[in-house]
């Protein structure tokens, strides 16, 4: 399978047409799968929303 790590994302908001920055993601599997690894006790709503903004990306 193939992989990428770390690759960097441009985030958009709402409609805006241009980037407002960049994240990266942990690994993007077959260009499909996101893996995003947290060393955490605790999922929080930040989390949640960090990884619809990341399906978004991939969709």
């Amino acid at each position: 399978m193939s992989y990428k790590r770390e690759i960097e994302q441009q985030i958009f908001y709402k409609d805006l047409p241009k980037p407002i920055g960049t994240r990266r993601a942990d690994f993007v599997v077959e260009g499909k799968v996101l893996i995003e690894m947290k060393a955490i006790s605790e999922i929080t709503d930040v989390h949640y929303a960090q990884s619809l903004n990341y399906l978004k990306y991939i969709n």
